[in-house]
């Protein structure tokens, strides 16, 4: 998809931001690009309005004349709305050129005026001059845009969009209401699945869950001590609270806030405000270091969570609040929220926000769902987000896509690869083993299928982009073997299920799993093809060419050249380039006894020496490799993967360790050679 293209609309007065009531006699200096600035005024008095705000209460009734009334005030309010905005010509010019070609928009509207945080302008419709004109904005199909707001002192550079998300769930409802709060942890549970592995063969029934909390922590009587201790550990990427909307008392002002639990009395409501509710999300962390802590990501799930209430004091709304006090981006409701359409808010954003979709189009796509499935609510006009995006988080977004893909697939491999542990081939083992291991192989297919998908999908977008720049070579050529790396693995699980025998499961072809390593090989070599310095993609691509048994003496100069730019990158200042050419030499030297010296077969003397030179070299690689890495670095369970590939897999059909006085002296005999170093190799690895 494009990126969506940006349009700010700011609208301004004189005076402090709070302390202001709405009047048709305050004027607003209204600015939109690079446009002239205009007055506008707002409708009506502030009372008048906050009586229209309580027909949108589900609480008024659910009779045919409550909703009748709601449906016409809602009407009403997206008149004044639009008329609000149709007096900046500015903005239906910026609005209609930008939305060429079926564009997405991303309309922003700062406001720091708190009085304006209590307009629906959600609600507006599509002014005239506008593509879908008449029809609710936000809504309209000719030209989708979303609609989000920003305080203007929240800079939009501090967004960071994490790649490793971890999920705070604050819930605080009354007991006649905790259905709710299991549908939404099932929806969150739902959403993080793809990087929690499933229960193992063997394994305690609790130990999924334990996993899960890893990436979740749930709080189902949430007070305001219980979300200080979390959130002060600074390990919060994302929090979700779902609690009811109440007002509270400020002196003669009245706003809304939170219903908490009092941790003390269990019993007892505790009434947070707004801006208690914001000190209590920007913590002090408990590491001893003067940083606060702050969540990326901010849902609120509750009736008034967006609404403003009183603006006769300081203070705001909560999400107003909220992105105040420095939260990137909330996502509250300015009207009452149904319970059902609150589930939906969760699952739809939650499923897109943890794989790195852009928030803006997850937003648009949440409002047409509560639209379409939820017609007898006003959910979708409820949806308030304050949101404060930097100008690269297109660039910022893959990153994360490319990240989570990864983990995703890795997640999926290792439970796959338990049922490798024992029997590792389908022909090897017994009937009830058989189904255990096509079971799994089938799930790996639709485990697989999103992160692979998602993969896929970069590289498209990346290929699409002309011209194209170094960050962009260098990020497509990540993805090539990010792909290169799954579809191998494919093939491994693949040989696997199919094993090497005759008995094979009904379907499947022997030379399948072959296929799929040619494919991964491809990915490979167009990964050294966009930038020449992977030299571990070129060895990958030799492997495979050794084990498909390609002509041994085409590819000598490949390895060379392999061998040659290994040892360049050895003793790189970057550690893990150093790490990944020791990597790659250890392999390289396994791979060396493949190739032929001189002309016909060597001696079996001087096979007994090669052997032993290579023996000697490739544990001296590996006793370098285990100085510069950590024992539980990622390379070195990348290194024990792949040596079991040779082992287990590419010469499978020799057994075990052979010792050098068995050896023949043909070609046939090589790989005895190969496991039993691998051997040796995997005894000097850590596990």
């Amino acid at each position: 998809m494009q990126t969506p293209r940006n349009v700010t609309l700011e609208i301004l007065r004189h005076g402090p931001a709070h302390n202001q009531l709405l009047s048709p006699l305050t004027r607003y200096l209204a600015l939109c690009g690079n446009h002239s600035p205009v007055t506008v005024n707002v409708p009506y008095e502030h009372n008048q309005y906050l009586a229209r705000y309580m027909a949108f209460d589900y609480r008024d009734g659910a009779d045919n004349t409550a909703k009748q009334r709601r449906e016409l005030e809602l009407q009403i309010v997206a008149d004044e709305m639009s008329q609000i905005l149709a007096g900046v010509p500015g903005l239906i010019s910026e609005l209609a050129e930008r939305c060429e070609n079926n564009s997405f928009t991303h309309f922003e509207l700062v406001l720091s005026a708190s009085e304006l945080a209590l307009l629906p302008f959600e609600l507006a419709n599509a002014p005239n001059g506008f593509p879908g004109a008449g029809q609710p904005l936000a809504l309209q199909s000719q030209a989708p845009l979303c609609i989000t707001r920003r305080v203007r002192r929240v800079e939009n550079e501090r967004f960071k969009w994490p790649d490793r998300p971890r999920v705070l769930f604050a819930a605080a409802l009354p007991r006649h209401d905790e259905g709710l709060v299991l549908e939404h942890v099932t929806a969150l549970r739902g959403a993080l699945s793809p990087w929690v592995r499933r229960k193992a063969r063997g394994e305690a029934p609790d130990e999924p869950s334990k996993r899960l909390t890893q990436h979740l922590t749930i709080l189902p009587r949430a007070s305001e001590q219980d979300l200080v201790r979390e959130l002060s550990t600074g390990t919060y990427t994302h929090v979700h609270i779902l609690a009811h909307g109440v007002k509270i008392k400020e002196g003669v002002d009245e706003r809304f806030g939170l219903a908490l639990y009092d941790e003390d009395h269990h019993d007892t409501t505790d009434l947070v405000s707004s801006s208690r509710l914001a000190t209590i999300m920007r913590s002090f962390n408990v590491d001893g270091s003067d940083s606060l802590s702050q969540p990326t990501v901010l849902t609120v799930a509750s009736c008034h969570g967006g609404a403003q209430g009183s603006v006769v004091g300081a203070g705001s709304s909560v999400a107003h609040a909220l992105h105040e006090a420095g939260i990137p981006l909330v996502v509250s409701s300015q009207f009452p929220l149904s319970f059902a359409g609150s589930t939906m808010m969760v699952d739809i954003l939650y499923r897109g926000l943890l794989w790195g979709h852009d928030p803006r189009v997850l937003l648009n796509k949440l409002r047409r769902q509560l639209k379409s499935h939820l017609p007898n609510t006003h959910d979708w006009a409820s949806l308030v987000t304050y949101a404060a995006l930097p100008n690269d988080l297109d660039a910022k977004l893959a990153r994360v896509r490319i990240e989570q893909a990864r983990r995703s697939i890795d997640v999926a491999f290792r439970y796959s690869d338990e049922f490798a542990e024992k029997d590792y081939f389908y022909s090897d083992a017994n009937a009830q083993r058989q189904a255990e291991i096509g079971t799994a192989f089938d799930e790996l297919e639709s485990l697989i299928g999103y992160g692979k998908g998602m993969l896929e999908q970069i590289s498209r977008e990346l290929e699409q982009q002309s011209p194209r720049s170094d960050s962009n070579r260098f990020q497509l050529a990540e993805v090539y073997g990010l792909l290169g790396s799954t579809v191998k693995r494919e093939a491994e699980a693949i040989c696997r299920r199919i094993g090497c025998g005759e008995n094979l499961p009904s379907g499947l072809d022997q030379e399948v799993w072959k296929v799929a390593l040619r494919r991964s090989q491809a990915y490979y070599q167009r990964v050294f093809k966009l930038d020449r310095s992977e030299s571990w993609a070129l060895v990958q691509d030799l492997s495979v060419s050794v084990v498909l048994e390609d002509p041994l003496e085409p590819l000598h100069e490949k390895w060379e050249l392999a061998r040659l730019l290994s040892e360049t990158n050895r003793y790189d200042e970057d550690r893990t380039t150093w790490a990944w050419s020791l990597s790659n030499l250890i392999e390289l030297s396994l791979m060396s006894l493949m190739f032929p010296e001189g002309d016909g077969l060597p001696t079996k003397q001087r096979m007994k020496e090669k052997h032993e030179e290579v023996r000697r070299e490739t544990l001296a690689w590996a006793e370098e490799f285990m100085m510069i890495v950590r024992e539980d670095a990622w390379e070195i369970l990348s290194q024990r993967r792949q040596l079991y590939r040779y082992l287990r897999w590419y010469y499978r059909d020799y057994p075990g360790l052979w010792t050098v006085a068995e050896y023949g002296g043909s070609p046939c005999d090589v790989p005895p050679l190969i496991n039993g170093l691998c051997q040796q190799l995997l005894q000097t690895l850590p596990s």
